[in-house]
């Protein structure tokens, strides 16, 4: 993150399979799999190995469809070193799903408490990478939360 002193804060739900540490082979198959020819069926299948609680509808889909036509710069997102994370200021708020396959969160909660200072850690339990959609009522007012101590508004 370039010029965290920048911001107010920062939140990462469920951060991607390499932020903190790199990814399982397996999840860079199935995206694989998944990116070659994607089809319809092969991007719900991904949604459902990636999200299973989670039943993406139809305009959900389409713009899953969508933004999976963005190229990135790179292919995949390179993991950040020790050094990186602890130069992040800015307050920062970090949930991960326990049972997620897209990252080991033991790991990734790990290296960020180390490593920011400033950062709030949670793994909630019996929930994946679908955290904020499977489980918005408990995500949200935490996330609300988190803003509203370190957000503040000058009126």
């Amino acid at each position: 993150m370039h010029r965290s002193d920048r911001l107010a804060s920062a939140t990462l739900l469920e951060p991607g399979g390499a932020t903190f540490g790199k990814p399982d082979w397996r999840v860079l198959l199935e995206f694989l799999a998944a990116g070659i020819r994607p089809t319809p069926e092969r991007m719900r299948k991904l949604n459902r190995w990636l999200m299973p609680r989670y039943d993406m509808d139809d305009e959900s889909f389409a713009m899953a469809q969508a933004a999976a036509k963005f190229k990135p710069g790179m292919p995949w997102e390179r993991t950040l070193t020790d050094d990186e994370l602890a130069e992040i200021s800015a307050p920062m708020f970090v949930l991960f799903g326990a049972e997620t396959v897209a990252n080991d969160p033991e790991i990734g909660a790990a290296r960020a408490r180390r490593h920011i200072p400033s950062a709030q850690v949670e793994i909630m339990p019996d929930i994946g990478h679908d955290l904020l959609w499977a489980n918005a009522d408990d995500v949200i007012p935490r996330f609300l939360a988190f803003v509203a101590s370190h957000d503040q508004v000058e009126a």
